[in-house]
């Protein structure tokens, strides 16, 4: 299964979220912004790992921060943003 850190309030992690739905892609979406848990749990996943070394020495939070059931994990909310090169990527990985 797939898993997804993200926040509703972000405008990339809920075109990413409605991709998946509209292609029948099983997400465990993990929201930062309702859950403490959550935005710890992403927080030592992102500075722990090279696949979001990027994100954080460009000063972006790194969100929506996707991670395949392998482990591997990246940005998708990389600029700029390219939801179709995004979304072929999640179906190539699943």
């Amino acid at each position: 299964m797939l898993t997804v850190y993200g926040s509703m309030q972000c405008p990339k992690t809920v075109k990413i979220l409605g991709g998946c739905r509209e292609e029948g892609i099983e997400i465990e979406y993990r929201d930062i912004s309702d859950s403490l848990k959550h935005l710890w749990e992403f927080v030592v996943i992102r500075d722990g790992e090279e696949a979001l070394a990027a994100a954080k020495k460009n000063r972006r939070l790194g969100i929506p921060c996707v991670i395949f059931e392998n482990g591997a994990m990246f940005d998708g909310g990389e600029e700029p943003f390219d939801f179709t090169a995004v979304m072929r990527r999640i179906r190539e990985n699943i």
